[in-house]
């Protein structure tokens, strides 16, 4: 689960169409890093779910890592009148297993809101590696 840091400020700052831009942009990225095996989902507002095939927790988080450091050093176009700027996100991965199948959106929306509650612009998880 990915979720835009501080996305209500961007959109009083610059207008809700560079808000959708924002997300228009992390969506591509995403797809572009992600394989065609991977599944990308828009989950609400400025959230996202993704599904990793065939993936370790260990290889999620440090693909998420290294594509959350990449996203937040894009500059962000702000239109006409104001500079541009920089957007991190959070995440929160869970890996999939036979006792959290139902409860795993549920998991990693709290581990989402873990890392938002950490600081914003990281990746969490809480199995152990």
């Amino acid at each position: 689960m990915i979720d835009i840091d501080h996305f209500k400020s961007i959109n009083d700052t610059y207008g809700h169409p560079v808000g959708d831009r924002v997300i228009k942009n992390l969506a591509m990225f995403l797809k572009q890093r992600l394989r065609k095996t991977d599944f990308i989902g828009r989950y609400g507002g400025e959230e996202f779910a993704v599904v990793l095939t065939n993936t370790r927790l260990r290889d999620a988080i440090t693909i998420f890592d290294e594509i959350r450091k990449r996203f937040s050093q894009l500059k962000q176009s702000s239109g006409n009148s104001k500079k541009d700027f920089n957007v991190t996100f959070s995440c929160g991965i869970v890996a999939l297993d036979e006792s959290n199948h139902e409860r795993m959106a549920v998991e990693c929306d709290e581990i989402l809101y873990d890392a938002k509650r950490g600081g914003r612009n990281r990746v969490s998880h809480r199995q152990p590696l």
